[in-house]
Order: C-alpha cells, then structure tokens, then sequence
C-alpha cells in the first residue's frame, strides 16, 4: 500500500458537513440508551440545538488542533498538527472507519474519532484514500 499525504484545515462548512452526516445515527443511540424512539420534537430540538452549539465547538476545536497534514498507510494514521504535534495511531487501535458522503470518520478505541473531510481534498487523494483503509475496518461494528 502506497501512503497517501494530505493537509486539512477543518473549515466550519466541513465540520457541519461530517457532523451532520451522523447526527441522525447519533440520535438513534441516544433513544436506545433510553429505551425508546425519540419523538419528532426531540429530534429537532437536539438539531436545532446542534446547529447553535456547532460553530462554537468547531472554534474551539480549530484554535486546539489547527492544520493539521495526515499520511495514511500500512502501519496507520500519523496526524501532525502545528498546535497539538504529531500522533501516530496504529491500525491495531482502529475500530472502525465510517465513510459518509462528506468524508470519513476514524473510530478508535476509548471512543476517539478522528475526522476527514472529503471536500478538503482533491479526486484523486480521495481515491487513494478510499483504498488505504482495511477492508476489515469498513462498517465494522463502532
């Protein structure tokens, strides 16, 4: 497997775009943890909610992190941010990768999840990208 570079910024249009891609599955489990279907009211209350608290998350999340340049390959992830430094996160660890239409979600263990935005990169880092991850790990339970 050849590695495959990339740099993202984490734009607030990207974070919106993956967070709102699983806010439907999100809400799900919160009615399982419940013990019921939540009704059509606390759905679009948690949406609506999502959508005011978002952008400030997304801020703080961006003045923590920053840039950050990611090389995926056979042994793993390497994330280098200019804030946080670089942390390599082995295969072994991935629990699964979620793909949705706005780019991926890496789900490790103790619940951490890494995002990558499919509209910072170009085809062609997407298609290689797309092929780097385990097939094991696509749709795998989260």
């Amino acid at each position: 497997m050849a590695a495959v570079e990339f740099r993202v910024r984490y734009a607030l249009r990207s974070y919106l775009a993956l967070t709102g891609d699983r806010i439907d599955e999100v809400l799900e489990q919160v009615g399982r943890q419940e013990g019921r279907a939540l009704s059509g009211f606390e759905r679009r209350a948690a949406r609506i909610g999502w959508q005011l608290a978002a952008p400030l998350i997304w801020l703080f999340k961006r003045r923590r992190i920053g840039h950050c340049e990611f090389t995926v390959d056979e042994r793993g992830l390497t994330r280098r941010s200019n804030r946080l430094g670089s942390s390599h996160l082995p295969w072994s660890r991935v629990r699964s990768v979620q793909c949705l239409p706005s780019g991926w979600l890496v789900h490790f263990d103790r619940d951490r999840i890494v995002g990558i935005p499919a509209g910072e990169l170009d085809a062609a880092q997407r298609a290689a990208l797309q092929a780097c991850w385990p097939a094991a790990l696509l749709g795998a339970p989260r």
